[in-house]
């Protein structure tokens, strides 16, 4: 939802919600002064060799990030990169963006123009300088954006509204965050000198000295990270040359990340595009809800960072192959309705998952059901052929059968893996009309809403070790059967005739965890993405490709370390 603001008298673009200014004049002065000078960053541009990550609390009108822009052009090394992060959780509309960036120096225009395309589509990341500088914009309220990042800053604005207005952009907590997110021995900035947050910099490991301010503030804070921080290893070179090993899901989804990068990809398709289980025309996104209590969490939490990452982003492109239709984990007994319950009041999973009662549920549905479920508002349905198919339109792409040339980066997407398992799933799709549901219904298979065909596909069986794909009339009714425990729904596909049948094979880990990671200098595998390749493939080719780039990674930097841990087995 945009900000709410309005310029009040004296001309200040002013939030209505926190009572506090956005900038003062036309921005780039308090920000020159401030943030740039801050942190001595025309100085540490003109020494830096490769990547050099600027970190934002607090994206407001962007003006900081354009004055920093123009820092970084006057000043940066040729062999410098910037890239820079910043947290938002309530953008401005376009109007109020475009009148205060009217106010700019006329310098800055261009730059400023394609920040407002770039966010009025809904992008999160925006290139300039001939892709030598990369805005990184973390939507969302910045103490979870950044709790679910991985990346290391050598410089930080700290730029909520003030202390007394917006007190939870300088808690201890996020402090905290800013400072495991920070490379040893970087800065950080900020105009306020108030005491807590002085104390908050300190117990978080900066050591914060008072600096002259600007305007009528006398005084303002500098900092610098005196513990140990994080360091970021990087990848060396950002590729421009990049061959990807299959063409379904995680290669389509890799080929566009790295492409959208300004790389120029192959994509080695011998059997052609979406041709295995990526096909399929209808699969749930949905994330793998988990008991607070069960001792598979950090797996569970991966894909469930996936499913936010990704069911976001199909929702930002305005991706014509996704519905947003919702998906609900339904009860189908007594005891079932305890677990089911369960799974849906993990507080770890309060922003995507909640549960409701049968009546609730129902409504939801647009079905009777005869218990509750968890409701996934965001969840819903995508025709992931399609989808496969639109990622792979970009001229700097290239599907070909056969591999050619030296590229910097293989990335292995194929659908086999050495220590994974080959799953055969067949789905089906029957017409429905009466008593069709209006969300995504799963128990341990899922059904989706009516297409534009009024073909509803629900799926799919999970056979290991099978690898045939002749369609199989006996495993129509193994579909139907998983919904036995809906007896309305069993009904309605009782009486539907089967209409269409998919097969495909797909490959699983143990751990039903794909293996993503650069297990060695030149390689990336985004391999074994299982049932939920919908969710997580897309997902898996933005952290590769940020990786790679030195972007912050969309995955906490714990479960990055597990996920390298296991592709390193791949090699």
């Amino acid at each position: 939802m945009p900000a709410i603001a309005r310029f009040d008298d004296d001309g200040r673009l002013r939030s209505t919600r926190y009572g506090d200014v956005y900038f003062a004049g036309d921005g780039t002065a308090q920000a020159e002064h401030v943030f740039v000078g801050g942190n001595d960053l025309p100085r540490r541009f003109a020494a830096a060799v490769g990547p050099f990550v600027v970190a934002e609390t607090g994206f407001g009108a962007g003006m900081n990030f354009l004055t920093t822009l123009a820092a970084f052009e006057r000043h940066a090394a040729p062999t410098a990169r910037l890239v820079f992060v910043s947290t938002e959780q309530d953008l401005l509309d376009d109007a109020t963006l475009a009148a205060a960036h009217q106010r700019l120096p006329p310098a800055f225009a261009d730059a400023a123009a394609t920040l407002r395309a770039a966010l009025a589509r809904g992008d999160d990341r925006v290139a300039f300088d001939r892709a030598r500088a990369t805005l990184c914009l973390l939507r969302g309220d910045a103490l979870a954006s950044l709790r679910r990042a991985t990346f290391a800053a050598h410089a930080w604005f700290l730029d909520g509204f003030a202390p007394s207005k917006n007190p939870q952009m300088w808690t201890p907590e996020l402090l905290a965050e800013v400072a495991a997110h920070t490379r040893p021995g970087g800065t950080a900035a900020t105009y306020t000198v108030a005491s807590d947050v002085r104390r908050g910099l300190e117990r978080a490991g900066f050591a914060p000295r008072r600096a002259p301010g600007f305007g009528d503030k006398r005084e303002m804070l500098t900092a610098t990270l005196v513990r140990d921080g994080t360091e970021r290893a990087t990848t060396g070179s950002a590729p421009t040359l990049v061959h990807v090993r299959g063409a379904g899901i995680a290669g389509a989804a890799a080929a566009h990340a790295f492409a959208r990068r300004g790389c120029r990809v192959t994509v080695i398709a011998p059997n052609g595009v979406a041709d295995g289980a990526s096909g399929i025309p209808a699969a749930a996104v949905r994330p793998r809800l988990w008991r607070a209590s069960a001792n598979t969490v950090p797996d569970a939490e991966i894909v469930a960072d996936a499913f936010r990452w990704t069911s976001d982003w199909l929702q930002r492109r305005a991706e014509p192959s996704f519905r947003r239709c919702g998906v609900l984990l339904c009860a189908t007994d007594d005891d079932d309705v305890h677990q089911v319950r369960a799974r849906a009041q993990n507080p770890a999973t309060a922003d995507i998952a909640q549960w409701c009662e049968r009546a609730e549920a129902s409504s939801l549905a647009g079905v009777a059901l005869p218990f509750g479920a968890a409701w996934i508002p965001t969840g819903g349905v995508v025709d992931l052929g399609r989808l496969t198919r639109d990622l792979l339109c970009d001229p700097r792409i290239e599907v070909r059968a056969h591999e050619a040339g030296t590229p910097d980066l293989v990335v292995d997407a194929t659908a086999r893996i050495a220590d994974g398992e080959l799953v055969r799933g067949q789905a089906i799709a029957v017409p429905l009309s009466a008593r069709a549901p209006r969300a995504v219904l799963c128990t341990n298979g899922y059904l989706c809403p009516p297409d534009d065909d009024g073909l509803a596909w629900l799926g799919s069986t999970y056979d290991r070790d099978d690898q045939h794909l002749d369609p199989r009339e006996a495993d129509d009714e193994r579909v139907r059967a998983r919904f036995a425990g809906l007896p309305s729904v069993a009904a309605a596909l009782a009486a539907a005739p089967t209409a269409r049948r998919f097969v495909g094979v797909r490959a699983a880990t143990p751990q039903r965890v794909p293996r993503v990671g650069l297990p060695s200098p030149g390689r990336a595998v985004t391999l074994a993405h299982g049932s939920r390749g919908a969710v997580t493939g897309p997902w898996a080719a933005e952290v590769l490709a940020a990786a790679c780039f030195d972007e912050p990674m969309p995955l906490r930097a714990s479960h990055w370390s597990r996920l390298q841990e296991r592709a390193a087995s791949t090699c």
